[in-house]
């Protein structure tokens, strides 16, 4: 009986505690306590702001691929086709597969070596960002590096996992050369990471890794590493102070934080925060931050787009913004070449407009060319492109962009390539757009002692310039015996006149001596560098010309049938000698400087005085006609080592035997072999 009244005691006492049980466990229900319903009177979750979203672009970095890259995000599928578009602090992840026979080489990021050698490869968006992958072929293995791993001092765990190798807590593991070695420290309840360790020649953390308080150390096994020892210690996990964090944007933009703020905005003292304003369109830009609390590490300033905040307390973070003030650009114009003009005007309001005036985006300017009579406009050109299609003399431009305008003109008549006025004189039309021309034919019979050059001439209505004369027409003045000098009809940028002699504008080059200019000397000025073609021809009066040091060419003929001129200094600035030199005059002794390498045909021709004659050692060449004539010659100097050769009647006329001939002594066996040389009068003098 005892024990049936005790197992009947035990089972009623069983029934009122399940009765109990059932019954505390509904009533808060039946109350209306604390039930997971989605009533009472809780605040509303606020709406989080949208986070800026970056272009992630990506790619295998070779002409010739090897195998293909794909890319995937929360939020975006899988694909191949590059760039995507990612928010800012998810994760993106690139898979590459290598075609066969090929294995990853290598990854990079922004152009940064990443990630070893591993199949895929992740990162955090905070950025634009590019990745570039790159495979290479199997046909030597890689290498196999042993990695060790262990925690100190106990309070946790250590992981380790690479391409290939399963996540363990075994170690050692053997990972392929190239590979990227992920460790993962586990600390116990309590505790947080203290220090990392690595071990191993050349071994490094990868940036942003292995570092205290960090779970997780990434190591690359680079070329040249030795085995490798990864250790991790745990301390007591300390609790750290935590501030309220708050921000907001005015109108017409947003603002987000990095890291986010966690609900309820409490976050780590001490923590860095990036605040980023966005304005809602490019019309907006950023007014101003208002930032109380904590301390401003970066930006933070009127227009600054962001604001690098370390919480040190509590802090409030405000950003407004104001529309952009507007885009100007600055715009010129002129004339590329002559023959016209151009002007401007605002087309809103017909003010007129300067220019190198900066003006507002958008604004439309109406430029109009005023061309001179008898030329049109050839073509517009903006920043040196030609406006296509448009050569009216108005140009409408809408202003987006710095601008250059330029405005161009060529005649509206047909040009000649020459004309020829009654009395004789022939032009020849040398630049149609500039008009410009030569005289090739004076008219006929000039008379006068004074011959007044035509600056301009006019032709069918249109005035050209005279920029200079053909040797030809040079020539003719020899004919005009009583002409004693040059003038000009008005100012000209091409000729100029010095004591009736005609020039260049620059006086560099003696264009004509007047055949009958009075006096037997004459001293070319000293700016001068060249005598041009027949400049002297045919002068009768002049026996001495003293010619500049500096004089570097005398053309075609410019000294040629100066019959009574007896002495004239060569200088050693000549460079070049045209034909005809010194032709049918009284020279007595000629010495021509070293540098000539040419004597053009009838050098010295009926020089009937002559003497002596001293040739360069430059000299290689000569023309026909040499020193025909030149009866009277007693010695020539040839200081060449090879004997130049002479051409057809080279010393026409002159009794060679009678001729002393002084060459380099180590020649004169060429000379006394060479054709004419050798009749030279023997023997030969060497130098």
């Amino acid at each position: 009986m005892k024990h049936k009244k005790r197992g009947a005691a035990l089972i009623t006492a069983a029934v009122l505690a399940l009765i109990a049980l059932f019954g505390m466990t509904a009533c808060p229900n039946a109350a209306g306590g604390s039930g997971s319903g989605s009533g009472g009177g809780g605040k509303p979750t606020p709406t989080p702001t949208p986070k800026p979203k970056h272009a992630i672009a990506f790619s295998v970095d070779s002409t010739t691929p090897n195998g293909t890259l794909k890319a995937k995000a929360d939020g975006v599928a899988e694909t191949d086709a590059s760039p995507i578009s990612v928010q800012k602090g998810k994760t993106v992840t690139f898979t590459a597969t290598p075609d066969s026979g090929f294995h990853v080489k290598g990854w990079t990021l922004d152009g940064n070596p990443v990630n070893g050698t591993n199949s895929s490869y992740s990162f955090t968006v905070t950025k634009a960002a590019e990745v570039k992958v790159s495979f290479e072929s199997d046909s030597t293995p890689l290498p196999q590096y042993a990695v060790n791993f262990s925690v100190e001092g106990g309070n946790g765990t250590l992981k380790a996992k690479a391409d290939g190798v399963a996540e363990t807590a075994t170690s050692p593991i053997s990972v392929q050369k190239g590979k990227t070695v992920i460790f993962t420290a586990f600390p116990a309840a309590g505790y947080e990471v203290k220090e990392w360790q690595i071990f191993g020649t050349g071994a490094v953390f990868e940036a942003g890794t292995g570092t205290p308080a960090n779970n997780t150390a990434q190591v690359n096994l680079k070329e040249g590493l030795t085995d490798l020892v990864v250790k991790v210690s745990f301390q007591v996990q300390t609790l750290t102070p935590k501030h309220k964090v708050t921000m907001s944007a005015g109108a017409n933009g947003s603002i987000s934080a990095e890291p986010a703020l966690p609900a309820g905005g409490m976050v780590n003292k001490d923590t860095t925060i990036v605040f980023t304003a966005s304005p809602d369109s490019a019309s907006y830009t950023v007014d101003a931050w208002t930032i109380t609390g904590g301390q401003l590490l970066a930006g933070g300033q009127a227009g600054s787009s962001t604001a690098m905040v370390k919480i040190t307390e509590p802090v409030t973070v405000a950003v407004s913004f104001k529309l952009k003030p507007p885009t100007t650009y600055t715009v010129s114009f002129g004339v590329a070449g002559t023959n016209g003009s151009i002007s401007a005007k605002y087309k809103a309001d017909g003010t007129a407009f300067t220019s190198g005036t900066a003006v507002v985006e958008n604004t439309v300017l109406v430029f109009t060319a005023s061309p001179v009579t008898g030329y049109k406009v050839e073509k517009w050109t903006e920043n040196g492109t030609a406006v296509p299609g448009n050569t009216s003399t108005t140009y409408e431009h809408t202003v987006t962009r710095g601008a250059d305008i330029q405005v161009s003109f060529v005649p509206s008549v047909t040009i000649p390539d020459n004309f020829t006025f009654l009395n004789g004189a022939e032009y020849k039309v040398v630049d149609k757009a500039q008009r410009h021309v030569i005289m090739t034919k004076r008219e006929n019979d000039p008379v006068g002692t004074v011959y007044t050059v035509a600056v301009t001439v006019e032709h069918e209505g249109i005035t050209y310039t005279l920029t200079g004369f053909s040797r030809e027409c040079v020539s003719e003045f020899r004919n005009l015996s009583s002409l004693e000098a040059f003038a000009l009809s008005g100012e000209t940028a091409f000729l100029s006149v010095d004591g009736g002699v005609l020039f260049d504008k620059a006086k560099t080059k003696l264009i004509r001596y007047p055949k009958g200019k009075t006096g037997t000397s004459y001293t070319v000025p000293a700016s001068v560098t060249v005598l041009g073609d027949s400049s002297f021809e045919g002068n009768d009066t002049l026996t001495s010309i003293v010619l500049p040091t500096g004089l570097t060419t005398i053309e075609d003929g410019a000294l040629y049938g100066c019959h009574e001129l007896k002495t004239v200094n060569i200088p050693s600035t000549l460079t070049s000698i045209g034909n005809a030199f010194l032709g049918y005059s009284k020279v007595e002794h000629v010495k021509i400087p070293e540098g000539i390498t040419f004597l053009d045909y009838m050098f010295l021709y009926e020089c009937t005085k002559l003497k002596t004659l001293e040739l360069p050692s430059t000299l290689t060449e000569t023309g026909t006609n040499l020193c025909v004539n030149c009866t009277a010659l007693q010695s020539v100097t040839c200081r060449a080592v090879t004997p130049p050769p002479l051409k057809y009647v080279a010393f026409k006329n002159v009794v060679l035997a009678g001729v002393t001939l002084k060459v380099p002594s180590a020649s004169v066996s060429a000379y006394e072999n060479a054709p004419i040389w050798k009749d030279f009068k023997k023997p030969f003098v060497g130098l």
